[in-house]
């Protein structure tokens, strides 16, 4: 219903999520009533702020001054689209990351999924895709490209921002590696599309962990929800019909649409076993390894040969008492290990071979000699000394 002018008004044109006027100074000291309740009297540890990019810094500036004098530790989490370092004065101390890590992860994972030998109708699939890739996709450098942008654009030392995969607004990431989103029938799909997609999906996270930032889980991504969860529309045939279009297409652009898991009911009983072990294998590892933490350092290396690899070094050595102090993290987005070989000065042990099972070729142990290593999906080895150059990254199939 439209009305004239003057009229209340809402984000996006919806008039169910109201603008609230805070230039009105009621208004204004309404909310962060609201705020001093949950910060003071109920106690949680902090807000999400959506689109905080819509309200005036003068207001959150505000209402950090309120909330850290209830409790000097809370944290003010901002949703910014595209991310923006003006937020960190005497805001909010995390952001969001989305047209930076999330969506390299995201456009990685569907480059490089392959299709599983056509299972998902490619015709479809590729038209939804070249939406977002250029003709080739990205290379998984883009991760650690994505990362230090972050300095580029002026993010101080002390702000935070969220390496994470997915969350409700973006597609999941399984979601988008495996499945045709005009076309979703999860049924349709094999065993081998399902796998590669998964496979993705855990560089992905490995990248998120091992990268500076703060390693973020949405809910489900652990136990591949994407399979083995259930979407909330068209749930039984009740008649849901959010995010199809007019004419009875689907819109992939909606949160809540057949096929579609971004908001799925979580999958308790059934998930796969080994993906969330490697959740859990990977989070365990990295708080033991203090050079994966957000205030270590972060040296990029050169791109390695034509392989769907990227390797990085992560540097404490000014952190005290780090241990680790150096280590090479080498991530590998290919479908099968890859032999890496490491120069002098780099202890061919892999501090996470416990994280993942596929660290071994052709039968043979994870390190296969005293310079070579196999990384199934995630390699960190201890720099003991300097690092002249960057180490060789081949296919097992491939001779020196």
């Amino acid at each position: 219903v439209l009305e004239v002018s003057p009229r209340s008004t809402g984000f996006a044109g919806s008039r169910w999520m109201p603008n609230w006027n805070y230039d009105n100074v009621a208004a204004r000291e309404y909310v962060l009533t609201v705020a001093d309740f949950w910060s003071r009297e109920v106690g949680v540890d902090g807000f999400r702020c959506d689109i905080a990019f819509g309200v005036q810094h003068g207001f959150w500036k505000e209402l950090r001054e309120l909330v850290t004098a209830n409790d000097s530790e809370f944290a003010l989490l901002d949703e910014a689209i595209p991310n923006d370092p003006a937020f960190s004065a005497s805001e909010f101390d995390v952001h969001f990351d989305t047209t930076g890590f999330t969506d390299a992860a995201r456009d990685i994972a569907r480059s490089h999924s392959g299709g599983a030998d056509g299972d998902r109708g490619e015709t479809a699939f590729e038209a939804a895709r070249k939406s977002h890739l250029s003709t080739d996709g990205p290379h998984p450098q883009a991760l650690v490209e994505a990362v230090l942008d972050r300095r580029k654009q002026g993010h101080p030392d002390y702000s935070l921002l969220l390496n994470s995969i997915e969350n409700h607004d973006e597609h999941r990431l399984l979601n988008a590696a495996a499945v045709d989103p005009l076309d979703p029938d999860h049924d349709d799909l094999t065993e081998s599309a399902w796998e590669r997609a998964a496979a993705l999906q855990r560089a992905c996270f490995a990248a998120a962990v091992t990268l500076p930032g703060i390693p973020t889980v949405y809910y489900g991504a652990e136990r591949a929800i994407s399979r083995y969860g259930t979407g909330r529309a068209n749930v039984d045939d009740d008649g849901d019909d959010r995010g199809i279009r007019p004419d009875g297409r689907i819109d992939p652009s909606t949160d809540v649409r057949p096929g579609g898991r971004q908001r799925a009911f979580m999958n308790w009983k059934t998930y796969d076993e080994d993906h969330l072990a490697f959740y859990e294998r990977l989070i365990d590892r990295y708080h033991d390894l203090d050079a994966l933490h957000v205030d270590a350092g972060l040296e990029p290396l050169d791109r390695p040969t034509d392989a769907a690899a990227t390797l990085f070094v992560r540097d404490a050595s000014d952190v005290d008492d780090a241990d680790p102090e150096r280590v090479l993290v080498v991530l590998n987005f290919e479908a099968d290990p890859l032999l890496v070989d490491l120069p002098t000065g780099v202890d061919p042990a892999n501090l996470v071979a416990d994280v993942d099972r596929a660290d071994s070729v052709d039968g043979d142990e994870r390190v296969d000699s005293g310079s070579t290593a196999a990384v199934g999906t995630v390699g960190v080895f201890e720099v003991e000394g300097s690092l002249d150059g960057t180490p060789d990254v081949r296919r097992a199939s491939e001779t020196i």
